[in-house]
């Protein structure tokens, strides 16, 4: 089986951290995120492996904060949700409490 490692996403691009997940699938995990959406909907989110990892180490998600949830249109959300449950769940309750209930924002539902 080949092993992947996550690629850091470049902060001169726009690129912001935001977490780290505890160890899940024998890594732990980063989320990086970056707010390019004119109409300010849709975050983009970039999950990546520290470790090597089977299979996918990168994740290109899309935070929809309308929904308040991943959207599900795209490859990498399909994946994740099928072959690293527990990964996606950790992932959308964390982007819920820091996209949606930011310290920029106060929200009674936070």
């Amino acid at each position: 089986m080949s092993m992947y490692k996550g690629n850091v996403p470049d902060t001169s691009e726009g690129w912001s951290y935001i977490f780290r997940t505890e160890n899940m699938y024998d890594s732990e995990w980063l989320a990086f995120v970056k707010y390019n959406d004119p109409e300010g909907r849709y975050v983009n989110v970039k999950i990546v492996s520290i470790e090597y990892v089977e299979n996918k180490a990168n994740y290109w998600l899309r935070y929809d904060k309308k929904l308040k949830n991943i959207s599900n249109t795209g490859r990498d959300a399909v994946l994740i949700k099928a072959h690293r449950p527990e990964l996606y769940e950790t992932i959308k309750n964390l982007l819920k409490k820091i996209i949606d209930c930011s310290v920029f924002e106060y929200k009674e539902s936070c």
